[in-house]
């Protein structure tokens, strides 16, 4: 929120956890049969409307969501993996490897021997004419939509909200040290069933087609040769955590107040982010994890976790990679985003005569 306003901007900046560059190290090659390998299950909940749109579309015609070929809503593979790299890359942390050359690529991995934790797990394409690549040891599949969680798209509601480009040039409210920071768009409960209304005057400019909230889409996750670490990593940015307690300072219109917010973390997908839309939540619904040596050496079966056994094993994994992490820097991406569904704020852009209104324009937005 900017300061001294009662009303909370859609965005704030997050810090990366350590300073730019990140750590860099050898991977490990996929001729060498070593780390754990398997497969998880999962599967995605629209927490408010979601939209991954086809972009085949004119100009000025519905944005409906993403289908495959047989008509089915889909969520590529792709998506779900640029959603997980970009969270790793504030916490892990890692490259920002499809920024701006000029500000935060610059610390984009370049070198196929040297890569960010980031690059490591998911992979590694090389800038320039360089041809450097690395392939990545996880795999990520379309996620298709649950049928019986959503009604038939031909009745998913039409939504007319207002969208715009960022504008960085606004000093007052984007950092200065661009790669020391992430932009993360709250969560907007209030929004689960219609996107946030444009300011007064604005009139809408776009129509979109999302899949309601309760959707759920089914996706697998493959993985080969993993280090232990990489999975905690790995399980942690799928699932997150669950019932955090938080509190941020609001504004009252007189004095700061103390807003405490209780939930699960949740990301943010699709179009839509500022308006409230987009919020989702993974749960691994069963996994099958071995270490591939022991499994052709010796003959070890690789196991299959379901229920309280995968529960408590996907605990462990998160205990460890929580471990590594340092409080201050895990406190701020907690309050960016926990899912409250009983949030008070009132989340929307200043309006055109505040950006013009030289006591109102200068006001910084608060830190995560």
């Amino acid at each position: 929120m900017p300061e001294k306003e009662k009303f909370w901007n859609p965005y704030r900046f997050v810090p990366v956890s350590a300073p730019s560059p990140p750590p860099r190290s050898a991977p490990t090659y996929h001729h060498r049969l070593t780390g754990l390998s398997g497969t998880l299950e999962c599967r995605l909940t629209a927490k408010t409307a979601l939209l991954v749109a086809d972009q085949r579309g004119g100009q000025g015609s519905v944005r409906a969501f993403w289908k495959a070929n047989d008509g089915t809503p889909t969520i590529p593979g792709t998506s779900l993996k640029g959603m997980l790299r970009s969270f790793l890359e504030i916490v892990a942390p890692g490259c920002a490897i499809v920024a701006d050359e000029k500000a935060e690529g610059k610390n984009a991995c370049r070198d196929p021997r040297a890569l960010c934790p980031v690059c490591a797990l998911f992979g590694f394409v090389g800038h320039g004419n360089t041809g450097a690549l690395y392939r990545g040891h996880v795999t990520i599949g379309d996620a298709r939509l649950v049928a019986e969680t959503a009604p038939p798209p031909a009745k998913w509601e039409q939504r007319e909200i207002y969208m715009a480009t960022p504008h960085p040039t606004h000093k007052a409210f984007y950092p200065g040290d661009a790669g020391s920071f992430r932009k993360l768009y709250h969560h907007q409960p209030k929004c689960m069933s219609k996107p946030a209304a444009p300011n007064a005057g604005i009139k809408p400019n776009a129509t979109l087609q999302p899949a309601p909230a309760g959707a759920a889409f089914d996706f697998s996750i493959r993985f080969v040769g993993l280090a232990p670490e990489q999975l905690a990593m790995m399980l942690y940015a799928v699932v997150l955590e669950r019932d955090v307690a938080t509190s941020v300072t609001g504004w009252n219109g007189t004095r700061e107040e103390t807003i405490r917010l209780r939930g699960d973390l949740c990301h943010k997908l699709g179009h839509g982010k500022p308006v409230g839309l987009g919020s989702c939540q993974i749960a691994i619904q069963s996994s099958i994890v071995g270490d591939g040596a022991e499994r052709y050496r010796r003959g070890v079966p690789r196991q299959d976790l379901r229920g309280a056994e995968l529960d408590a094993w996907h605990a462990e994994q998160a205990a460890r990679f929580r471990a590594t992490r340092s409080p201050t820097f895990d406190a701020a991406l907690r309050r960016m985003m926990v899912f409250d569904e009983s949030d008070p704020r009132d989340f929307r852009y200043p309006t055109f005569q505040w950006f013009h209104d030289g006591a109102t324009s200068s006001r910084r937005l608060k830190p995560a």
